[in-house]
């Protein structure tokens, strides 16, 4: 850095970065510093820090689908040291409040987010229960099932004693309706 006339101390350096970054951005920095940041950048400094932790963060989240065939990652899920989990849980939340760029949420959207997770997860369980009913001829789901690691039967159980929620006439309907496609096919 003292190469490029820089003398700092560590929190310098810092309120300097920050500075010049805030001129970067507004398109005033003079021919000397827009010189010195050129060496800088060749060097790895990041100007846009919350744009390169997205970009690690959706690359993860790629590998992540990859591996898994899903992006329905759990709160506490680490990858690579970053605990990518409650990163999509913030996600969703900025997405809620419609603070989410709309660029972002439409990557997001290719890579298959569901942004509201439990129908995501309810849209499963409901997969594996035709996919129980084709097999099996019958939606009598022993309790202690499982179904691709999930507990198919309990599931199915808490579905039949949820009636008092609101959702429930809905998502009984879908129910129905499936059933009802699959015993035609």
């Amino acid at each position: 850095m003292e190469q490029l006339g820089i003398v700092h101390t560590w929190k310098n350096l810092g309120k300097w970065l920050n500075t010049q970054r805030q001129d970067k951005k507004r398109g005033t920095l003079d021919t000397v510093k827009e010189k010195q940041l050129e060496e800088l950048e060749s060097n790895g400094i990041l100007w846009d820090v919350f744009e390169s932790e997205w970009d690690e963060n959706i690359k993860l989240l790629m590998e992540y689908k990859d591996r898994e065939g899903h992006c329905q990652i759990p709160y506490s899920h680490k990858e690579d040291g970053v605990t990518l989990g409650s990163w999509l849980s913030s996600q969703r939340k900025d997405k809620k409040r419609g603070t989410l760029d709309t660029v972002k949420e439409n990557q997001l959207e290719e890579l298959g987010i569901v942004w509201d997770s439990f129908d995501g997860e309810w849209d499963e369980n409901i997969k594996l229960l035709m996919e129980y009913k084709d097999k099996e001829g019958h939606c009598n789901v022993p309790q202690d099932h499982k179904e691709d690691g999930k507990n198919l039967g309990e599931w199915l159980s808490s579905q039949r004693k949820d009636k008092t929620r609101k959702f429930y006439i809905e998502r009984e309907q879908k129910i129905e309706d499936a059933l009802r496609e699959i015993s035609q096919l």
